[in-house]
């Protein structure tokens, strides 16, 4: 799947995975020794991210409940705990990605099969 942004326009992430069980939720990017810029990862039904045992720094994109964007971390770095209290679903890809340039609060996204 394309992540897409429907305000601003364009593509945002090429590759993109959803972890949809409860198992692929809690596992994450855990194993991973890195992600291209244009991977990302779907958590949705989530506002807290940890990246203990990651071994790279990783970008998040929180979403509410309407795929609207309500924040960016750029970096978190390995050993770190990110909590939004307003998002219901969170988008993990590489820190520095261009797809964290690409989208700002407010901004509406959208799945789209490829």
């Amino acid at each position: 799947m394309r992540l897409v942004n429907k305000t601003g326009g364009g593509e945002v992430l090429a590759d993109v995975k959803t972890a949809g069980t409860v198992w692929r939720k809690t596992r994450g990017l855990l194993g991973r020794r890195g992600m291209g810029d244009g991977e990302g990862l779907v958590i949705p039904r989530c506002r807290c991210v940890h990246t203990f045992f990651m071994k790279f720094s990783i970008g998040l994109i929180f979403v509410d409940d309407d795929n609207t964007v309500v924040s960016v971390r750029r970096e978190v770095k390995p050993w770190r705990i990110a909590v939004e209290r307003d998002a219901h679903g969170v988008i993990e890809c590489r820190a520095g990605s261009p797809a964290l340039e690409r989208v700002k609060p407010g901004d509406r996204l959208e799945l789209v099969d490829t």
